[in-house]
């Protein structure tokens, strides 16, 4: 299941780098409303970050692309996912960056550095 789950996020990345954004939102649209349907942490995890949070910024939907960010959180809390912080990290650093906050950017980079360097 989760390979699938997986494969999905793929699919929204490559949608991005295509530069497919409307496909992109659609995709993500539909993944997140089944995601919501199951209940399932996995699912709604993969549905927040990195590509379909960036669809909520294509969308200029900053609110929402930090709700997403809050969500995936929430869902990969007390899961066994393999390396949620590496994608949180990745769409945290995105959302600075969209909102023209390389300052920030900056410090979530150096903030989340300390813990790995121990």
């Amino acid at each position: 299941m989760w390979e699938q789950q997986f494969l999905k996020w793929c699919i929204m990345g490559c949608y991005w780098y295509m530069n497919d954004l409307e496909e992109l939102i659609q995709y993500t649209s539909a993944l997140r409303t089944s995601a919501q349907r199951r209940e399932d942490p996995m699912p709604t995890f993969w549905t927040q970050i990195i590509a379909s949070h960036w669809a909520d910024l294509v969308l200029d939907r900053i609110d929402l692309a930090r709700e997403s960010i809050a969500l995936a959180e929430q869902s990969a809390a007390n899961q066994p996912f393999q390396s949620p912080r590496f994608f949180l990290w990745l769409s945290r650093v995105q959302q600075a960056l969209y909102e023209d906050n390389p300052a920030v950017a900056q410090k979530i980079l150096w903030e989340d550095w300390k813990p790995l360097k121990q």
